[in-house]
């Protein structure tokens, strides 16, 4: 029974992937089973750490966001959704210090997942067949506008939304290129995974991904530099072939797309009424009065909030954690975040992917939130933290 517990969870992204096409066929969602399986994974593995002082933070922020249901009256549906999200990813700190996950297993298994829904999510976004299509449209409110339209040029394979399809673009990208320009693991597979998940990316239209991913590339050229690797030259060739695609995809979407199409875009990401920057900062208004040292409890803000028809924080996963677990319950999350980046900045070769996806997600967090989104791998974030820690740990595992 360990075994195939362990098993599911080393291979979670092809079961969210089954569960992800089982749904969209209107079939029963089974991710509470993902869930019981995970936190049966996590008292097999809890036991089997060597324990360190950033654990215990981590452990206390764990009951602390548990306690924290009885800061407040409100939904016992609300916190329960707090749980089977975030309290569940958090679990994969823990499981990412015990000996079942000291290796890469865990992300290695992800390429082959990563490359068919990349591969299904091109097919199904150039080529959309017509149950797929009805599918697409059945997601979005009564009297489509054509700003709700424009949202199906999202690619998003078999999900309603692209998060899953971008999040796992920018995450493959960091992955493909540890293997390629870091550890030289330099071959055609390599390299064909790098420019589908790029192409996947671009599709997805996530704006913080797309500029996350341009300062990753900028910063990966310049270590190659300063480690003097021979990869160096290959990704010169890279960002030739990269700014001659990106060059192509402008001027196909300039002269071949709709004005109407190209206008959206454009509004979407530098329109200052939609801009970034000022949505956050009315967010931030609107929530001033849910601002406190404890917090109103975990799940409270969260996305089920709307069916509730309660307030929810759905932009801002710094302001969803301070109104949900107080400025403690934010100061703690963030020192365990920067204590456990600074450790793997100073040894960010043996940290590479783990460091630049923890790197995604701090600005992610600015406009989004993924500590309670799984489409937005929510898992990987607390995974990644718990890895470079275990990778510190200089007794090995019996």
């Amino acid at each position: 029974m360990k075994r195939i517990i362990i098993y599911i969870v080393t291979n979670l992204y092809l079961f969210l992937t089954l569960l992800a096409i089982t749904t969209m066929f209107g079939l029963y969602d089974w991710y509470s089973l993902i869930v019981l399986v995970v936190i049966c994974s996590f008292f097999i593995c809890f036991k089997k750490i060597r324990w360190k002082p950033i654990d215990s933070f981590v452990l206390f922020f764990l009951v602390y966001s548990l306690f924290s249901f009885f800061f407040s009256n409100y939904s016992f549906a609300l916190f329960y959704y707090g749980i089977k999200v975030q309290i569940v990813s958090l679990l994969f700190y823990f499981l990412a210090r015990s000996k079942y996950f000291q290796d890469n297993l865990f992300i290695d298994r992800a390429k082959p997942i990563f490359t068919f829904i990349f591969i299904s999510a091109i097919v199904l976004y150039f080529f959309p067949p017509a149950w797929y299509t009805a599918y697409k449209t059945s997601n979005l409110p009564d009297g489509i506008s054509s700003k709700m339209f424009f949202e199906l040029t999202r690619m998003s394979a078999f999900w309603p939304a692209s998060y899953f399809v971008g999040t796992s673009s920018i995450v493959s990208i960091i992955y493909i290129s540890e293997k390629i320009f870091i550890k030289q693991e330099i071959n055609k597979k390599n390299i064909a995974f790098l420019f589908l998940a790029l192409i996947c990316l671009f599709f997805s239209q996530q704006r913080v991904a797309l500029a996350y991913c341009m300062l990753f590339m900028l910063i990966l050229t310049l270590m190659t530099y300063i480690y003097r690797l021979k990869t160096r030259k290959i990704l010169l060739r890279f960002w030739l072939v990269l700014l001659f695609i990106i060059g192509l995809i402008y001027y196909i979407v300039i002269n071949y797309m709709p004005a109407e199409f190209v206008d959206y875009v454009l509004n979407r990401t530098i329109n200052e009424e939609d801009g970034l920057i000022k949505e956050r900062i009315l967010l931030f208004e609107d929530f001033f009065k849910y601002m406190s040292l404890l917090g109103y409890g975990l799940g409270r803000f969260g996305h089920n909030a709307l069916i509730y028809d309660m307030p929810s924080i759905t932009d801002c996963e710094y302001l969803r954690i301070i109104c949900e677990l107080g400025y403690i319950g934010l100061t703690v999350f963030l020192i365990i975040y920067f204590s456990i980046l600074y450790k793997g900045f100073k040894t960010i070769k043996n940290n590479f992917f783990e460091f630049f996806c923890l790197g995604y997600y701090l600005a992610a967090m600015i406009g989004a939130t993924p500590l309670e989104a799984i489409s937005q791998h929510s898992f990987l974030i607390w995974y990644s933290l718990g890895h470079i820690v275990s990778k510190s740990v200089k007794v090995k595992y019996k």
